[in-house]
């Protein structure tokens, strides 16, 4: 496993639908308390599917081989990635990727060759790193 020093280009990821769930529960909220939050909250939980467990934070990091995802934590001032690794694949399995920006957030995609592919929301602050992941992958 390379070092995570090694890599291409990295960014920190959430798993999909983390920021829309986030927002619904607010909306809810202010539009109709509890009831409101609950039927936001499940709307928004029907998102894509993702590798990174709901409530989680990863770091995907492209290396010249492979694409690894590491879990990663909350830190303090900013996340911190572990050694820990929730999936990888190799690079030349990847068929596209690609970034849709939303406001404050974006959606980043990764397609590969078999079909299957890997979505993520991306908070405003990790944008410009995964546009340098979405460029190293081209």
């Amino acid at each position: 496993m390379p070092s995570i020093e090694s890599a291409v280009a990295c960014t920190y990821v959430e798993p999909r639908g983390a920021i829309r769930s986030v927002i619904a529960k607010t909306v809810g909220r202010e539009l109709g308390g509890a009831v409101g939050q609950m039927v936001a909250g499940s709307a928004a939980e029907q998102a894509d599917a993702s590798p990174v467990q709901k409530g989680k934070i990863a770091f995907l990091a492209v290396f010249p081989d492979e694409l690894v995802l590491f879990a990663g934590k909350r830190g303090a001032f900013k996340p911190k990635p572990t050694e820990d690794v929730i999936a990888s694949a190799p690079r030349a399995s990847v068929a596209s990727a690609g970034l849709e920006r939303k406001g404050l957030s974006g959606a980043l995609t990764i397609a590969f060759a078999d079909g299957a592919s890997w979505a993520f929301d991306m908070p405003k602050v990790h944008l410009k790193t995964a546009e340098q992941v979405v460029q190293a992958l081209a």
